[in-house]
């Protein structure tokens, strides 16, 4: 299921590994991949896994 609203958001993976979806594509990002995302387009993300994923997120709200 994916999500949209305002913003931007921003992933970095730190360590595990972090399942995206980004419109109609599902990526597996692994340590040191990132991912950004205008967030009026459908997206979500996930740990698909049984091991802990460590990652910095940023997200932008814009108040318009």
């Amino acid at each position: 299921h994916t999500f949209t609203h305002n913003g931007q958001e921003f992933i970095y993976v730190l360590s595990g590994v972090l399942t995206v979806m980004y419109e109609e594509e599902e990526v597996d990002l692994t340590p040191g991949d990132s991912f950004h995302v205008e967030s009026s387009k459908p997206h979500n993300w996930y740990n698909r896994t049984d091991d802990v994923v460590k990652m910095v997120y940023v997200r932008s709200h814009s108040f318009e």
